[in-house]
């Protein structure tokens, strides 16, 4: 059977899956269509936009069907339609060469050789003779675009039911039209990728294990999950260079474009010069809704290219329909591609429409003022600073990027207010710090200082506006230029300043002391700094009062008060996110709540955890490393080591740059851990060195929570200084008062040295009541079974421990890869095949073979002997 489509590239793709086994991107698609099909005469008509993989799906269904219904499938895939004049020779002329003869060649009218009733007949007959006793399967793509006669032969073809058939369409005209009446016909719309989707896929396409998630985030913005898009932004960064890849991973590589210039080179070759003009309009300005703008667009090249699918109408919030490119992916190629001066030239007619339709006085419409000043901007044209200053009090609606730049300009205008260029001061360092741009930070971070100046100097007393201002600098201090003691020095002064003022502001300046002691690693007094936790007062004193809950949530995970710990999170988060505090301590906030469920040993919720920050963070979060560190943190839970290291030098490569936080010791600590269950001993210890340098910051706040994990990887690496590491941990977090880090730094040291822990079984007992169920009263048991009998590490409390994310070490060999090291570990604590190949995604018959190999290295026959390997070798080296 030969299969042809219209690219070289998506050709050398498809000739990949078009096997018998595969692993599909989309299962629950799949199984959902092959049930259908498993119905004797059914017919299955697949709805999608072009380029959303439709035609990859049916043609994957078609493969899985046999092994659905147990039976043996022939399957034929139909030529897509060249010409719309094409007829029934040119659809089948390929596929069956005995009933039609067809120059593919020929680009005009063909007439057909006989009454398509004659034809059916003929083609059912074939079908069933090539199929040998089996399912005749028939998959065509694009019969949207069949003209009558054809549809009208193809729709017999489905009603004979002797044939299953898949088919695709764009929309229901020509023959999906015809086949959708027809009660055995199944139409199923073809939605655009998920984020997991689009992952599954690009790892096919690219060979690897894991797709970076930054990367998977930023090409699923880009093609909004468009099949055909992602298929190609990936061949072409490939071509330029522009993919990295270690331990499995894929990542993209910086560079000067966005988007490849194939894209636009693409557009350039395909589309006239009214296209060209129409879209790049559309890119610059979507979504297009003002009459204005709408003069500016060729009414015909707009017909065109929304029948081409490249220009499409969606529903704004408010119900006006907008014009606006296909995907992202479009835009970014049309915007890249214009040369500085020919952009100016089109942004500027974009502005002078607006304005012609806005007449002399737009302020009345905050949305207008907002086109208007993004426009006037790029067109580098004056504006009244009125309206830079109505576009910032409205720029909920409007990108970060463009916020920094109309708050940077607001800031230095000559017209603003001392409390104005204050406000927009601020807002500019925050969308700064969000963005992760250190030179753009530096310059937002200048400009506060100069406004906090102006207002001193204004003589209007200590306001709102100067306390965050203040605090503000004392945040530079404290994470920019790393001088703990300069920042606390600067809030003693701030401390004095609102002595005796309004309460909101005494609760902000006490809360930033609170959140910058543990920044510095002082737990104790940071924690007892910090109001009571139970909410009371005013709702902005209440906000005020955020960072005073974060240090205290983060205090109570290193307690053992987990669901403690995430109330206090959850419900500053819950206020924050109103508005009234700064959207990056909200951020803040769902990271701590996610820690708290993750220290806690409750993996599959702090899963569900880290989807929901993920989904509810600020969209340029990402920069900040809040979410891809819970990821790491989440795969060391899951005990996928190899999946943490990539997480973690990923992130580490990236916070070099800028650490808005303070996040890469604890990434270190991730990082040497991973790196200790690999067998990459001295990589480990390397990064347990770094990371255990101290350093202001998120970091030193969750310093027990780095140095467990540091001592673990000292665990996996069998050092010689175990022992004295986890009393020195133990005795460090008694001081602290942190129960949960001096209980797991003890069972450390049991599972290292039993008879010399033993006298330390009561300490055990008192703090495994101090912990929140189920953790506490586990690690008690182990350490318990450890002190009694020395061979616990493949007991029952050993197997609980693993599935709250403490993993007893391999023993110290080199004989495993990384991969066997893994399974390995997961077999000997009793794990089954299949469960083992759903926890790293291969089959079962991967982790058997992996299994095998293991066997033979380590010299065991089974998975018992196995056992009995894993609790003779455990011994320090």
């Amino acid at each position: 059977m030969r299969q042809r489509v219209n690219t070289d590239v998506h050709d050398a793709w498809v000739a990949g899956v078009h096997t018998h086994r595969f692993s599909s991107t989309t299962p629950e698609r799949i199984d959902e269509l092959t049930a259908v099909l498993a119905e004797a005469g059914s017919s299955v008509l697949l709805i999608g936009e072009p380029g959303s993989g439709k035609s990859r799906i049916a043609q994957e269904v078609a493969y899985s069907l046999g092994d659905r219904i147990g039976e043996q499938v022939s399957v034929t895939v139909l030529l897509r339609p060249s010409h719309p004049m094409h007829g029934i020779a040119a659809l089948l002329g390929l596929d069956l060469p005995a009933l039609f003869e067809w120059d593919p060649g020929q680009e005009t009218r063909h007439e057909d050789p006989e009454h398509p009733q004659q034809a059916v007949q003929r083609i059912l007959q074939e079908l069933s003779s090539r199929a040998d006793g089996g399912l005749p399967v028939l998959v065509a793509a694009g019969i949207d675009e069949y003209p009558p006669v054809t549809a009208y032969l193809f729709d017999q073809l489905i009603r004979s039911r002797r044939i299953r058939v898949i088919a695709t369409a764009h929309r229901l005209t020509g023959a999906a039209a015809l086949i959708s009446s027809d009660p055995r016909t199944v139409e199923m719309p073809i939605r655009p990728f998920t984020v997991e989707e689009s992952g599954r896929y690009l790892q096919q396409i690219l060979a690897s294990d894991s797709i970076e998630n930054r990367t998977l985030l930023q090409w699923h913005r880009l093609t909004r999950g468009n099949a055909y898009s992602l298929l190609l932004l990936t061949v072409a960064l490939q071509q330029h260079g522009r993919i990295g890849r270690h331990r499995g991973v894929v990542w993209e590589l910086p560079g000067d474009r966005t988007v490849p210039e194939e894209f636009a080179e693409h557009l350039v070759g395909t589309c006239s010069a009214e296209e060209m003009a129409t879209l790049e309009v559309i890119a610059l300005a979507e979504p297009l809704v003002e009459a204005g703008l709408l003069q500016l667009l060729d009414p015909d090249a707009v017909t065109s290219l929304r029948r081409r699918g490249l220009v499409v109408s969606r529903t704004m919030h408010n119900g006006a329909v907008a014009l606006s490119l296909d995907t992202p992916v479009i835009r970014e190629a049309l915007r890249e591609q214009m040369p500085a001066p020919h952009r100016i030239e089109v942004v500027t007619r974009i502005f002078e429409a607006l304005l012609q339709e806005s007449g002399t006085d737009p302020q009345h419409s905050p949305e207008r003022i907002l086109r208007l000043v993004i426009f006037g901007i790029e067109a580098e044209r004056p504006l009244p600073f009125d309206w830079l200053w109505l576009a910032l009090e409205a720029r909920e609606s409007i990108e970060e990027a463009r916020w920094l730049r109309i708050a940077l300009i607001v800031a230095r205008h000559p017209e603003a207010t001392a409390v104005q260029s204050a406000i927009a001061a601020l807002l500019a360092g925050r969308i700064a710090r969000v963005l992760g741009d250190p030179a753009l930070l530096a310059d937002a971070l200048e400009l506060a200082g100069e406004a906090a100046g102006r207002l001193r100097r204004a003589t209007i007393g200590v306001t709102a506006e100067s306390v965050a201002l203040e605090l503000e600098l004392v945040d530079e201090l404290l994470f920019e230029l790393g001088d703990a003691e300069a920042a606390l020095g600067r809030l003693d002064e701030l401390d004095g300043q609102v002595r005796g003022q309004d309460q909101e502001r005494v609760e902000a300046v006490a809360a930033a002391r609170a959140y910058a002691m543990a920044c510095a690693g002082e737990l104790r007094q940071a924690d007892a700094l910090c109001a009571d936790t139970d909410p009371h007062g005013s709702m902005r004193v209440e906000c005020a009062r955020s960072r005073s809950r974060l240090v205290s949530a983060i205090v109570r995970i290193q307690e053992g008060r987990y669901t403690e710990a995430m109330l206090i999170a959850e419900n500053a988060r819950h206020l924050a996110v109103y508005g009234l505090r700064p959207m990056e301590e909200a951020d803040l906030l769902g990271f701590v709540r996610f820690l708290a469920i993750w220290s806690s040993g409750s993996v599959e919720a702090s899963r569900v955890a880290l989807e929901e920050f993920e989904e509810t963070a600020l969209p340029g979060v990402v920069h900040s490393g809040l979410t891809e560190c819970g990821r790491a943190l989440l795969r060391l839970a899951e005990g996928r080591w190899r999946l943490a290291a990539q997480e973690a030098e990923r992130l580490q490569d990236r916070l070099a740059e800028h650490d808005v936080h303070g996040l890469r010791p604890l990434v270190r600590a991730v990082l040497a851990l991973a790196c200790a269950a690999l067998g990459e001993r001295e990589e480990s210890v390397r990064e347990i060195r770094e990371a255990e340098r101290n350093r202001p910051g998120l970091s030193s706040a969750l310093l027990g929570i780095l140095r467990l994990l540091t001592l673990r990887a000292r665990q996996w690496n069998y050092s010689a200084d175990l022992t004295v590491c986890a009393k020195r941990l133990a005795a460090w977090a008694a001081e602290q008062g942190l129960a949960a880090i001096e209980l797991q730094a003890l069972h450390v040291g049991a599972m290292s040295n039993p008879f010399e822990f033993e006298r330390m079984v009561p300490r055990l007992r008192v703090l495994a009541r101090q912990i929140d169920l189920p953790l506490g009263v586990t690690v008690l048991a182990h350490v318990e079974e450890f002190v009694s009998q020395a061979e616990a590490w493949d007991s029952p409390s050993a197997r609980t421990l693993s599935e709250l994310g403490i993993w007893a070490p391999l023993p110290p060999t080199s004989k495993l890869s990384a991969r066997e090291r893994e399974i390995a570990l997961l077999a000997s604590l009793g794990y089954s095949s299949k469960w083992i190949a759903e926890q790293f995604h291969l089959s079962v018959r991967t982790v058997e073979t992996h299994l095998r190999h293991v066997f033979t290295k380590l010299g065991a026959s089974n998975r018992d002997e196995l056992r009995v390997w894993f609790r003779k070798e455990r011994q320090p080296a």
